[in-house]
Formats: C-alpha cells, structure tokens, sequence
C-alpha cells in the first residue's frame, strides 16, 4: 500500500478496510514519507527539492505518517508494527555490504505490521 498521495481521511479508511479484510497474521508491507519531510518541519538532505518536485508532479506527496507514532497509528487499526525504517537506512543494510552506491532518502520509509489477532 502506498500511501503519500491519499488524504489522511483516505488512509484511515484504507486501513480501517484492511483491518476487516485481512485475516489475523497477515502481514502489510507499505511505504510512507516521513511527515516533517512534508511540512518542513525537519530538514533531511535534499527535503526541499524533494518538496517542490513533489508540488509539481502529477502525483504530489500530501500524506505522511510520523514514525515516532506509527505504532501507535497502527495498533489502533489492530496492526502491530513489526519493522520501520528509512529507505537509507535500508541501503546502508543492504546495499553497501554488496559494494552497491544506493543512498536512499532519509524521508522515505518502509514498515511492516501484522494483523493482530483480537
């Protein structure tokens, strides 16, 4: 599920629709943009070329989630997060052990959860 170019109202009602649809333990992989990225409110490398390529584009980045309270967000869908973490993070992980040059973008994040079983 990728998120950034819903309305937080749009999301919300997505996963209130996975919650009742996906059985107990399956799992959901999505990406998201980290939401100071979008406001301003926190710099990242390259956030404002980032912004304004995003206002310009066909599909502008309106949606993103703050990772500090995903769990949080995630639970009250009866998901439990699993992993979160930035795509650079991920490359630094993945990419460079195999002599690969792929930064990532601290801003551009990719979680796990599961369906709790309730």
């Amino acid at each position: 599920m990728d998120r950034h170019y819903l309305t937080e109202a749009a999301v919300q009602n997505t996963l209130s629709i996975l919650a009742r649809l996906l059985a107990p333990s399956s799992l959901l992989i999505f990406t998201y943009t980290h939401k100071s990225a979008l406001d301003g409110s926190n710099t990242f490398n390259g956030a404002r070329r980032w912004r304004y390529l995003s206002r310009v584009s066909a599909e502008p980045f309106i949606f993103g989630f703050e990772p500090d309270k995903l769990d949080e967000i995630l639970s009250s869908y009866l998901f439990m997060l699993q992993s979160d973490a930035s795509t650079a993070e991920i490359a630094q992980r993945y990419c460079v052990p195999l002599g690969r040059n792929e930064p990532g973008n601290p801003a551009y994040r990719v979680a796990t959860a599961i369906r709790m079983n309730v």
